[in-house]
């Protein structure tokens, strides 16, 4: 989940520039699209560290998808309020998933391997964007900002409801209810 959302999500901000420019019509809106990306993120992960539930790998899907569905919203936007209310929510959504995830991760790794597994996470979070960007700046020359972000923006979805179906089908029996709903 890490390394798709760092692959196919948050390297978008690589293309951010061109898409300012080229969709939004002024180069002068990326750096209030960085502004609501952060306010979002800043957010996030506070929400996440205030939250009385541990995080979960159903929770990090719905946060993902969520995700997806604002990047989404974002790449066939072309009024700049709506780009910024849809940045809020991807740096919100992005912040919040990355820190449910490193706290799982951390909480259910042995000890004595947790040095090691955390290294691959910030592998798969940071050392991935810039393959990543590389790889949005490529295809947004070929096909255009906006058509890349939302491939990308689907590959998210797909993949975070593909987990959300594996961890629904992963809970105890006692957290289901006969329904199939969580109790």
């Amino acid at each position: 989940m890490v390394a798709t959302l760092s692959l196919f999500g948050v390297s978008h901000s690589a293309i951010l520039p061109v898409f300012a420019q080229q969709v939004l019509g002024s180069a002068d809106y990326f750096a209030w699209i960085v502004v609501a990306t952060g306010a979002g993120a800043m957010l996030g992960a506070l929400s996440i560290g205030y939250r009385a539930q541990a995080p979960s790998m159903l929770a990090a899907a719905v946060l993902m998808l969520a995700y997806s569905a604002a990047m989404e919203l974002f790449a066939f936007s072309h009024a700049l309020p709506l780009a910024l209310a849809a940045q809020f929510v991807l740096g919100w959504t992005y912040f919040a998933v990355m820190t449910s995830l490193q706290t799982l991760i951390q909480s259910i790794v042995h000890e004595s391997k947790r040095g090691r597994v955390m290294s691959l996470f910030q592998v798969a979070w940071a050392g991935l964007v810039p393959w990543g960007g590389l790889a949005m700046g490529a295809a947004a020359n070929k096909i255009g900002a906006a058509t890349t972000l939302g491939i990308a923006a689907g590959i998210c979805g797909v993949y975070a409801a593909g987990v959300l179906v594996w961890a629904r089908a992963s809970l105890p029996e006692e957290l289901t209810a006969p329904d199939g709903g969580l109790l």
